[in-house]
């Protein structure tokens, strides 16, 4: 189905894609995303039941993004860490990765993080779902997809996070990264159960938390932020690199999983008029 243009208040478009039974609650003609500008912030409001999330990976992920015509969305993921070799660059998330089936655990070196950080992931009966702690064997039987690595802003408790939580940062660098302005990719969840995904303008995280209370989310986390904060929607918003990323997180329709460039097939060229 086609883009919607204007549908609700700030609306940039909305998707309508096939659902699943109801198991959330949500309304028949519920659609499958709604992406809005409220004031400079960029809010995607998900139905898991209609999408799937697949891990784009590589370093020309961001420049093919904005092309993909069969994309909903494309979004930061979690931190990762650099690793630099004699003629190579690789990058790896902190936290673990699983996408349908295929499991990519955290480096020893970033075993400690991914197990006192948040996750969030879609569960076999398509819900958002957000954990503290890494992943564990008996996940595979409850999750479709998880995302390890987050930063705490605020859960339904309220803002004290586990007491095993770590910040990706020693002391001095975290309390910076928290007071600088900056742009911050959030995900969380609304009491309806949508995934909910924001980019805010440059700010604190403190306030960054208070902009996705106001948007309703009930629970909001962090993925990478700064100057690798990405919302990108393909056809509508190209959110232009300014730091080359390993990985984007994408949204599509169920039917629609993400493919390497290789795989994909080429389209075949017109052959030349005869002079």
């Amino acid at each position: 189905m086609g883009f919607l243009a204007g549908a609700g208040t700030g609306a940039i478009w909305t998707r309508l894609v096939p659902q699943a039974p109801d198991v959330l609650g949500l309304k028949n003609d519920e659609p499958g995303i709604r992406v809005m500008d409220d004031k400079g912030v960029l809010i995607a409001e998900i139905n898991p039941r209609s999408v799937r999330l697949d891990l784009a990976r590589g370093w020309d992920v961001e420049q093919a993004a904005f092309l993909d015509e069969n994309a909903l969305l494309y979004f930061t993921g979690p931190f990762f860490e650099e690793q630099k070799g004699h003629n190579n660059y690789e990058a790896r998330a902190i936290g673990d990765l699983y996408f349908y089936g295929q499991l990519t655990l955290a480096s020893a070196a970033s075993r400690p993080f991914a197990d006192r950080r948040y996750h969030f992931g879609i569960t076999k009966r398509r819900r958002a779902q957000f954990g503290f702690g890494g992943w564990k064997r008996s996940y595979d039987r409850k999750f479709r997809v998880f995302v390890g690595g987050l930063g705490f802003l605020y859960d339904e408790r309220g803002q004290t996070p586990h007491e095993r939580y770590s910040d990706p940062y020693a002391t001095f660098k975290q309390r910076l990264h928290e007071a600088v302005p900056r742009e911050r990719l959030i995900v969380g969840r609304d009491k309806a159960g949508r995934l909910m995904v924001l980019k805010t303008p440059p700010r604190t995280t403190a306030k960054a938390a208070a902009i996705a209370r106001d948007e309703g989310l009930i629970e909001a986390y962090y993925v990478d932020q700064g100057n690798k904060a990405r919302f990108i929607v393909p056809g509508q918003i190209d959110d232009r690199p300014r730091h080359n990323l390993p990985y984007l997180l994408r949204v599509a329709e169920r039917d629609h999983p993400w493919v390497t460039p290789t795989e994909r097939p080429k389209k075949r060229r017109k052959r030349a008029a005869a002079d």
